[in-house]
C-alpha cells in the first residue's frame, strides 16, 4: 500500500512539474534591486527560461496597497503570447517598478494556456472581460 501511495504521489508531482508555470514577487526588489537579465543565456535572476517556443500564458497579478492601517488588494488576469523568457523578463521588470512604489506589494503567477496562435491567445482575454 505504501508503494502504491508513493507512486501515485510521484505521478501527480511529475504531471504538475511538466506544466510550465511560475511566480514572482516585488519583495525581491526592495531597496532598489533590479532583475538580472542575461539575454545571451536566457536567464532571469540566474534561472534559465525557454526562449524558443512561443506559447499562450495566463498571467495573474495581485497588487496590494496599504497605508495608515487601510489595505486594498486587486487581482487581474491577462493572456500573453510569447516565450517564457519574454514573459518572465516583462513580469519581473513590473515587480521591480512596483517595489519602488511606496505602500505597495505585488505578486504574479503564470501557467501555460493552450492556444493555437497569438490571436486565439489574446481572444481569451477579450472573452474574459
Amino acid at each position: 500500500m505504501k508503494k502504491f501511495f508513493y507512486v501515485a504521489v510521484m505521478a501527480i508531482a511529475v504531471v504538475f512539474a511538466s506544466c510550465a508555470s511560475g511566480n514572482g514577487s516585488s519583495e525581491r526588489y526592495k531597496n532598489g534591486k533590479t532583475p538580472v537579465i542575461d539575454n545571451d543565456k536566457c536567464t532571469v535572476n540566474g534561472i534559465a527560461y525557454d526562449n524558443n517556443t512561443a506559447k499562450c500564458w495566463e498571467v495573474s497579478m495581485t497588487i496590494t496597497a496599504s497605508a495608515m492601517g487601510i489595505s486594498s488588494s486587486e487581482t487581474t488576469k491577462s493572456y500573453v503570447w510569447g516565450t517564457e523568457f519574454f514573459l518572465v523578463c516583462e513580469e519581473e521588470s513590473i515587480m521591480a517598478v512596483e517595489a519602488a512604489l511606496p505602500f505597495t506589494k505585488a505578486k504574479y503567477s503564470y501557467v501555460e494556456s493552450p492556444a493555437d496562435d497569438s490571436e486565439a491567445c489574446y481572444a481569451k482575454g477579450d472573452s474574459a472581460n
